[in-house]
């Protein structure tokens, strides 16, 4: 009976499950790293160290794509920004303007940084988004 119940959940698990495609464009050639995460809540967006899942990937050109595998579905949304100084955080300047290039799910246009309603996709098994970076 164990053993049913705990493949009932891992079937469970991966029948509401999807994938993110995501391509990253327009990054610049100061980026050494793109520092991406993935948040599956407003709380803490969109600070990269408090993302439900992250990845660093060097910026080898001007485009890169990922995959986030295995994801539930549900409410979700993406920030990104290029650590130029590979110091591990967005650099602003003293009024909070980003310094290095940045990017959010749904590219919004809004004057000052977007909340996490601005920048939620729903995933339902899989979906593509695209990314342009800003600087």
């Amino acid at each position: 009976m164990q053993k049913i119940f705990f493949g009932l959940i891992i079937l469970n698990n991966f029948l509401f499950c999807g994938d993110i495609f995501l391509e990253v464009e327009n990054i610049n050639q100061e980026c050494k790293i793109l520092k991406i995460g993935l948040y599956n809540s407003k709380d803490g967006f969109p600070n990269i160290a408090k993302a439900y899942k992250g990845v660093d990937i060097k910026a080898k050109s001007p485009k890169i794509t990922h995959t986030f595998t295995e994801i539930p579905n549900g409410s979700y949304a993406l920030a990104l920004f290029c650590d130029e100084n590979q110091n591990k955080k967005l650099d602003t300047n003293f009024v909070g303007i980003p310094k290095e290039a940045y990017g959010f799910s749904n590219n919004p246009k809004v004057f000052g940084m977007p909340s996490f309603e601005d920048a939620r996709f729903e995933l339902k098994d899989k979906i593509n988004l695209n990314i342009e970076v800003q600087k």
